[in-house]
């Protein structure tokens, strides 16, 4: 399970070396007429889905950004190809990856920030599961080994994350 750091999940949670990045935005309908968002308080009065318990769903409700929660990045994409929605605001890269395996990908754009750094994700391990601090050690070693000798690279690509990772 991969997910970004916070002070709520570090109470119980350890986190591996990065391992990719991800960018908040808005996926759109394909030739929709938003141009462009410099804030979140920008999405004020759009019709927007989020993935329901994600960091970007609980960045709405903060605000107090109306949207609807959905459990599922396809349904998310249903209901914004099918239905009367503006965007799903998300990670793009998780959602474009799911467009892409269902040939969305001709029915979606992707609105980014500017200037929003992207998150790091980090692998994820409860700090209750047994040898988790040995678990972490091995798995950063590993994750160091395949970024030296190609493998994490080819990974990137297969899942059309190149210039995305770290």
């Amino acid at each position: 399970m991969s997910c970004t750091k916070n002070k709520q999940r570090s109470d119980y949670l350890y986190y591996s070396d990065p391992i990719s990045e991800i960018n908040n935005g808005l996926i759109t309908k394909a030739n929709h007429s938003l141009t462009q968002v410099n804030h979140l308080d920008d999405l004020v009065g759009l019709k927007l889905i989020a993935i329901r318990k994600w960091s970007t769903q609980t960045e709405l409700e903060s605000r107090g950004i109306a949207h609807t929660a959905v459990d599922t990045i396809p349904q998310a994409l249903n209901m914004l190809i099918m239905r009367d929605f503006d965007a799903i605001y998300s990670g793009v890269e998780s959602i474009s990856y799911y467009a892409k395996q269902a040939n969305l990908t001709s029915e979606i754009d992707v609105v980014y920030f500017p200037g929003l750094p992207a998150k790091k994700l980090h692998m994820c391990l409860g700090k209750k599961t047994p040898n988790a601090s040995t678990l972490l050690q091995q798995f950063n070693r590993g994750l160091a080994a395949i970024k030296v000798n190609g493998q994490f690279d080819a990974i990137a690509n297969k899942y059309a994350l190149a210039g995305r990772t770290l």
